[in-house]
């Protein structure tokens, strides 16, 4: 009976890692015509200041030389452009490796959030606030990678309001699991969007690759966790992490682990 039941829970873990890689190479193919998208209109950019820069060198003009100096930066910023496309792209497909769960104090990682961004907060006059549950204290997980998302999702709320407003962080103790609320009073996400906020390539910002949300919602399901957005137009948005007190079991073959490269917000 018990050499039975290893089998079937050896099949049932070799079925989960099929599905994860079928599911990569589904979500690999999407995005890869998604970025051709993407790539094909800086690229453009790129061929025809090209050629007015060189036009413009050849004629050797004073003012030509400063057309062509313009045109230059035009360029460096063009290809800065698709250089940040291709590093986020590779964030969301990057296989997990090298971080082991380790216990950590879930206060101290939200603060150390907090601090980092405090520079950008004061510039836009935004107010930090967190109130911590005295019964959430340790987990055990990725610190780096939940203070990643963190980032992410807080930078996004500074940037939506340039004039001033608050951010909120709060954590809760449901049960075996840990909330942790980030609510904002900007101007909130449209009703058309809210439903893809987390799919790559949606961004409610007027520059931004729309890959930040992404990246965070694939981390918190790999720490074994969930994520969810409400938002009403301007109300703020409210973004509800739950996490796991105790790390999810190592997959069969290997210890649990999760991307180990920082990424920008989104």
């Amino acid at each position: 009976m018990a050499t039975t039941l290893s089998r079937v829970e050896a099949r049932n873990r070799a079925l989960e890692q099929e599905h994860d890689e079928l599911e990569r190479i589904a979500v690999a193919g999407e995005l890869a015509g998604i970025m051709a998208h993407e790539v094909r209109t800086p690229l453009n950019a790129l061929a025809i200041n090209a050629q007015l820069a060189e036009r413009a060198l050849r004629r050797g003009a004073a003012d030509d030389i400063g057309r062509a100096l313009e045109l230059l930066g035009m360029l460096r910023g063009e290809i800065e452009r698709i250089n940040g496309l291709l590093h986020e792209y590779l964030q969301v497909l990057r296989r997990p490796a090298g971080h082991p769960p380790r216990r950590f104090s879930l206060p101290q990682a939200l603060r150390d959030a907090l601090r980092f961004v405090e520079p950008k907060a004061r510039d836009c006059q935004v107010q930090l606030e967190l109130t911590l549950a005295p019964e959430v204290d340790e987990l055990v997980g990725d610190e780096a990678r939940l203070r990643q998302v963190l980032l992410n999702i807080v930078l996004n709320a500074i940037q939506a309001m340039p004039r001033g407003g608050t951010v909120q962080l709060s954590t809760a103790r449901a049960e075996d699991e840990v909330r942790i609320v980030i609510q904002d009073t900007g101007p909130g996400i449209a009703s058309e969007a809210i439903n893809r906020i987390f799919q790559p390539f949606v961004t409610t910002k007027d520059q931004g690759t729309g890959l930040g949300l992404a990246i965070c919602s694939r981390l918190v399901r790999e720490m074994g966790g969930t994520i969810e957005v409400a938002s009403r137009p301007g109300q703020g948005a409210c973004f509800e992490i739950r996490l796991p007190i105790e790390a999810p079991p190592a997959p069969a073959g290997g210890t649990r682990s999760w991307p180990d490269e920082p990424t920008t917000a989104d």
